[in-house]
C-alpha cells in the first residue's frame, strides 16, 4: 500500500478505481481505509479514490510524543503537502463520522480546491461537551482516565439516560466499538487530544462553500443514535441549492449492504 511520510507521521492509504474524478476519503472512529473497498464497483472508471488511514487507525503511524494536538497550521501543512504528494490540484473530498470532522477541515482551508463534499454523518458541525470537558480540562482528564480502567460506570449512566429517555436506545453499539476495550478507550482519548484544536464556525464554512460553488452530499440515517439528523439538515438549509441532503433508513453505521447501494446509486 502507498504512504507519504512527512516528520513524525507516516500516513497509509489505499486507492480505488481508475477514473478522472479524484476523492480523497475519510473514515469513521474504529474503521480504516479498508471501509471504501465497499464501494469499488461503484467507483469504476468515474471516480479516483485515495482513502486514508487517519492517525490512530489502520497502518498509519504517528508519534504521540511528538505531536499530542495538531494545530490548525500543523495540519494544514500536512495535508498541503499530502494534496502535492498525490499530484492533484482539483479533488472532491468524502468523510464519514471522524471523518467529517477532518473533511470539514479541508473545506475550510482548502475550499477553493474543492469540487464537491459527501459528508456521510458527519462528526464536527458542532462542539461536543464531553470532547471539550476531557481535553481542556484537568477534571474531565482525571475523570476519562479512571474511565480508561473503570469503565463500568459509563454503562451504568448510559442506562439510566436510556431508562429516561435522555439517549436512543442504540447508543449501546456505538459505545461497544469507542469503550468496549481498554485499548479503544485510550485510542477515543488520544484522537479527541489530537483534534481538541479543529474545530469550526459553521457559518463561516457555509460561506465558504457558497463563494466557492462547492456541491454537497449529505447522508445520515433516520435513527443515528449520534449524529444529529436535524443538525445535518440545518447544514444542508444553510448551504442552498447546492447541496442534496439524503435521511435513509440506518443508524450511524453508514457501511452495511442497503447503505452501500444507496449510497453509490444515489448519491456518486
Amino acid at each position: 500500500m502507498p504512504t507519504f511520510q512527512q516528520d513524525h507521521i507516516v500516513l497509509n492509504y489505499q486507492v480505488f478505481g481508475t477514473g478522472d474524478t479524484n476523492i480523497i476519503a475519510f473514515h469513521g472512529f474504529g474503521k480504516t481505509s479498508n471501509d471504501y473497498a465497499m464501494f469499488k464497483e461503484y467507483f469504476g472508471a468515474k471516480y479516483k479514490v485515495f482513502a486514508v488511514d487517519l492517525f490512530y487507525h489502520g497502518k498509519t503511524k504517528i508519534d504521540g510524543r511528538k505531536i499530542r494536538a495538531f494545530s490548525k497550521q500543523d495540519l494544514n501543512t500536512f495535508f498541503q503537502a499530502f494534496i502535492e504528494h498525490l499530484g492533484i490540484n482539483k479533488f472532491e473530498v468524502m468523510g464519514y463520522s471522524m471523518g467529517g470532522r477532518v473533511a470539514l477541515f479541508f473545506l475550510e482551508q482548502f475550499a477553493s480546491q474543492i469540487d464537491k463534499m459527501y459528508l456521510l454523518a458527519p462528526d464536527g458541525l458542532k462542539k461536543e461537551f464531553w470532547n471539550w470537558l476531557v481535553t481542556n480540562t484537568k477534571t474531565g482528564k482525571n475523570l476519562y482516565g479512571f474511565t480508561i480502567h473503570h469503565p463500568a460506570w459509563v454503562k451504568t449512566a448510559v442506562s439510566a439516560g436510556k431508562k429516561f429517555k435522555m439517549l436512543p436506545d442504540k447508543i449501546d453499539k456505538f459505545l461497544d466499538i469507542s469503550f468496549g476495550t481498554k485499548g479503544a478507550r485510550l485510542r477515543v482519548y488520544r484522537v479527541w487530544k489530537l483534534y481538541k484544536h479543529i474545530g469550526f464556525d459553521v457559518d463561516a464554512l457555509t460561506t465558504l462553500a457558497k463563494s466557492n460553488q462547492i456541491q454537497f452530499e449529505i447522508v445520515v440515517g433516520k435513527k443515528d443514535p449520534v449524529v444529529s439528523p436535524k443538525l445535518c439538515q440545518e447544514f444542508h438549509k444553510q448551504i442552498g441549492e447546492n447541496s442534496k441532503f439524503h435521511l435513509i433508513q440506518a443508524g450511524h453505521d453508514l457501511f452495511k449492504p442497503h447503505a452501500i447501494k444507496y449510497i453509490g446509486e444515489k448519491v456518486l
